[in-house]
């Protein structure tokens, strides 16, 4: 407490020094200190925070409605400042000299010394540092943190309304007025300024014509046809004259050229002619195309025009630049007669090639004749290597090559492919190259793809730190990793980890681990091994469309976790299947009938099971016991429109960025289906000797985000899962299967993991557990989030939700629909975040607002407020013991009542959601 005490007493020390500053002691005289600016519109606007940008005249930054980084800068005098760098610097110097001295001598040590040896170099001792660049404390304070004032100046205040006038025109408006007032306050030395601006009528787009090259006038017509087909606005009529909209249109367009074979379409080659109406405030906008401009030739500056036309692939090649499967000197191996890259000599030269032709036709393209055994001749590539064979498969590198032979070249294709050969982490460099071919045979331009691939380091071994947190749990991690990359030349990726930690886990009972004084009660270690394989395997890598990027993950780990009150071992073993699904969704799949396998083995101490056997909870004894888990299949969806492209005229659901995952487990359903052959033990069937578990389990989260203006967002979440235990299993969800509530990413006003389940009066059960788990588990949250300053961060936050068993409780924690609604707990708060750019370090301070564990009547944190009687009387009423009097019944009471609706500080390392 007395610790707390100084830190108040410290903090209320330099807020009153900041407070008592004058505010404008560093303004110069005859100069104002901005106040304030604001901007009044007589029409609604979505352009307003354009508009706040463009001001050149803005006030200091505030944070929490204070100068605070003006306060900091006039805290500390300049003059004295100078002073003590004066002095800092003429230390330094002296120093400096002291050093030089001091160096000099060691060379002529090693001088002499290497004269002795009769060597004729010796390694010089030099003065890195010369200059002192390193900065007082007062100095990062005043320069850093701090702000020098910003002042009125007329020149600037000017100017600014120029750039409004300019801006306003950009946007369509032609007759702004525009009224600026310049408000000083002499005694203050302060100024606030008013800009009340009357937009007028804005030009708008009446009718569009065209002119110039009639292939582009078609094919626009073609695409404002598509977009209004889809149910979207025209994309020009009827909008304002923008010239920033007009750009985007133009941009648009080129880009879709450019993805419909249109290879180099430019926005430069549309010009804007516009003719404007007074009258009727409209404009006649004409759109002129123009043919390309290129070189004459390759060593030529005079440009000559060509018409744009339809851009076909001829052939792609993939030159791999690598020496290490080239046996002997690579000197003598480069005297041949011939390269097969010899036009690109600037990138490393290559000298074997082959020919990859091995992909048969699809069922949709069989026609005409053609059976399975045809070859798919638009999936022909060349590659070029060094060596005896190519040090990566070549139907790898087909995979990731959307730029197919004789098909139609596509910016976004090209991009796609670029993505893929990078997302395959096997190189440094990446260079394409498109070079146009001869077409006189052709009534389209032919072009051929090159691919420059320059390998990256095949093997690595890292060492790897972290600090942790989830639910508000403390974690120091580090790891050995190794990884070995197109370990079978088909770009597999092996790691295998060497790690362990430090972690802190929420207490099972009040009295377990206390004694301990490490702020940490578990420790964690143990290995694991990853493979990482192109397609799904066992089948073919090119058994799927290469659009979905298929990729097979297979993986194995063994864990041992260290307690006071218990040891415990997991083994586990994935084999799970991820493809990709556009730009928006994220598939995985688990190998049917052995998606996952794990083994989870626990050694209590005699007291925890002591404790547990008092208790005599089924689902606790449940969660704390030996587990094997035998999933039948597993499945998880990610969607997210984060990298959506839409249409021009179109955007997501409320502008939003929005996110849905979900993931579905099934365990011990095949077990069980051989259960005639297996032993029983207390009723429940065994596997090699093991009872495993059996349930489905389904889980869905649900996140929105959305941008309010440059300095706020929204943001929301819904989440619900349901487990259900059958069969083998009559208790509950595993413990790694279970559902929590509370902690610093769930529901705040609790601590982690000890909300619930449902209406359970822990704070009548003295033989409460501190970790609650369920089988059901629903909840939302709602936070909005704002900017204090460049790095400090602000949020207000809502969070409701609770858990559930499944199966009937004495505890009132089983799952029932008409009791939901009354059963969610809800808590609100503020949270604080300082953004250090690299990682985001959180401070949310949760306060319980409705607690369903709570009596009828005291269940509101508003009811009773001030002496909560309602909750006393109902802990009286548990506790009171014959012939206790009033007195001695409320103390008892009061003794084991927890204190009710008292804030939760949790601190995270990110965002929550």
């Amino acid at each position: 407490m007395v610790k707390i005490n100084k830190l108040w007493f410290y903090m209320m020390c330099i807020s009153m020094c900041l407070a008592s500053c004058n505010i404008t002691k560093n303004v110069p005289e005859g100069y104002f200190l901005m106040n304030s600016n604001k901007i009044t519109v007589d029409q609604k606007i979505s352009f307003k925070d354009d508009l706040t940008d463009i001001l050149k005249l803005k006030p200091n930054q505030r944070i929490l409605g204070m100068s605070l980084k003006l306060r900091a800068y006039n805290l500390i005098d300049s003059t004295k400042l100078s002073e003590k760098r004066l002095k800092a610097n003429e230390k330094f110097k002296q120093n400096l000299v002291r050093k030089r001295l001091r160096y000099a001598k060691i060379n002529n040590r090693r001088i002499e010394k290497a004269k002795r040896k009769g060597k004729e170099f010796y390694t010089e001792k030099i003065i890195k540092d010369s200059i002192n660049d390193d900065l007082l404390f007062r100095e990062r304070v005043k320069y850093k943190f701090g702000e020098d004032p910003k002042v009125f100046d007329s020149i600037s205040f000017n100017k600014t309304n120029e750039q409004i006038y300019n801006y306003l025109r950009k946007r369509g408006y032609y007759n702004p007025k525009l009224n600026s007032s310049v408000i000083f306050d002499s005694l203050k030395r302060k100024v606030d300024i008013l800009y009340e601006l009357n937009l007028g009528k804005v030009f708008t787009i009446d009718s569009v014509v065209y002119s110039g090259d009639f292939l582009m006038i078609r094919n626009h017509g073609a695409y404002i046809k598509e977009i209004i087909d889809q149910g979207d606005p025209h994309p020009l009529l009827d909008l304002p004259f923008d010239i920033d909209l007009l750009d985007k249109h133009r941009e648009d367009f080129a880009k879709d050229m450019r993805d419909h074979s249109y290879y180099k379409y430019s926005s430069s080659s549309i010009e804007y002619l516009a003719d404007t109406s007074y009258k009727r405030m409209g404009v006649i906008l004409n759109m002129k195309f123009n043919k390309q401009l290129e070189p004459f030739n390759e060593n030529s500056d005079s440009l000559v025009v060509r018409p744009y036309r339809y851009t076909e692939i001829n052939k792609v090649f993939f030159h791999l630049s690598d020496t290490i499967h080239v046996e002997g000197n690579f000197e003598d191996y480069c005297e041949c007669l011939d390269f097969e890259n010899k036009d690109y000599r600037q990138y490393f030269l290559t000298k074997e090639s082959l020919r990859f032709a091995e992909r048969k036709l699809s069922r949709s393209e069989r026609k005409n004749g053609l059976t399975r055994n045809n070859i798919d001749s638009s999936r022909i590539i060349y590659v070029n290597y060094n060596g005896e064979r190519p040090w990566i498969k070549p139907d790898i590198l087909e995979l990731n090559n959307y730029l197919e032979q004789n098909e139609s070249y596509k910016d976004e294709y090209a991009a796609r492919s670029i993505k893929g050969l990078s997302q395959l982490g096997l190189f440094s460099s990446i260079k394409p190259i498109f070079k146009e071919v001869d077409h006189s045979l052709s009534k389209n331009y032919l072009m051929d793809v090159h691919y420059f691939l320059t390998p990256s380091k095949k093997q690595s071994i890292a060492f790897d730190n972290r600090f942790t947190t989830s639910l508000g749990l403390l974690g120091a991690n580090a790891s050995v990793n190794y990884v070995n990359k197109n370990i079978f030349r088909g770009a597999e990726k092996l790691s295998i980890s060497l790690g362990g930690g430090f972690e802190t886990q929420t207490l099972v009972f009040n009295d377990n681990d206390e004694n301990t004084k490490f702020p940490f009660n578990t420790i964690e270690f143990g290995p694991s091994i990853k493979l990482e394989l192109i397609g799904l395997a066992p089948f073919p890598p090119a058994s799927l469309s290469k659009r979905h990027r298929a990729r097979t993950l297979i993986s194995t780990g063994y864990n041992f976790e260290i307690r006071d009150i218990f040891d415990r071992q997991v083994f586990q073993l994935n084999y799970l299947w991820k493809f990709f699904v556009q730009k928006t969704q994220i598939f995985q799949l688990g190998l049917p009938g052995a998606s996952v396998i794990k083994l989870v083995n626990i050694n209590k101490s005699s007291s925890f099971q002591n404790q547990l056997d008092l208790l005599n909870d089924v689902f606790l004894n449940n969660a704390y016991s030996n587990q094997f888990i035998w999933q039948d299949a597993k499945a998880t969806f990610e969607y997210s429109n984060a990298n959506r492209k839409y249409r021009p005229g179109r955007k997501s659901f409320l502008g939003a960025t929005i996110s849905y995952n979900a993931s579905f487990d099934a365990a011990g359903n095949l077990l069980y289906g051989l259960r005639n052959t297996q032993d029983t033990l207390n009723g429940q069937y065994q596997f090699l000797n093991l009872t495993y578990a059996q349930f489905v389990r389904l889980d869905n989260r649900y996140v929105l985000a959305k941008k309010i203006n440059s300095s706020s967002t929204i943001h929301f979440k819904a989440e619900a899962g349901a487990g259900i235990p059958y069969g083998n299993t009559n208790t509950s969800l595993p413990y790694d299967y279970s559902f929590y509530a509370g902690g610093s990413n769930d529901n705040r006003g609790w601590r982690a993991r000890s909300l619930g389940p449902g209406a359970y009066k822990y704070h009548l059960d003295t033989n409460r557990t501190l970790t609650q788990i369920g089988d059901v588990r629903i909840g939302t949250s709602i936070e909005y989030r704002f900017s204090l300053g460049s790095i400090l961060k602000g949020a207000f936050f809502t969070d409701i939700g609770n858990i559930w068993t499944v199966n009937e409780d004495s505890r009132e924690a089983q799952f029932k629909i008409q009791n939901v609604f009354k059963e969610m707990a809800i808590a609100s708060g503020i949270g604080l975040r300082i953004d250090l750019e690299y990682f985001i370090v959180r401070l949310d301070l949760g306060f319980p607002i409705y607690n369903p564990a709570y009596s009828k009547g005291a269940r509101w944190t508003f009811q009773d407020f001030g002496n909560r009687e309602t909750y006393i009387q109902e802990g009286i009423d548990r506790f009171i013991l014959p012939g206790d009097t009033p007195e001695s019944a409320r103390d008892r009471a009061l003794y084991y009542l927890p204190r009710p609706f008292w804030p939760t500080l949790h601190f995270g390392i990110g965002y929550p959601f």
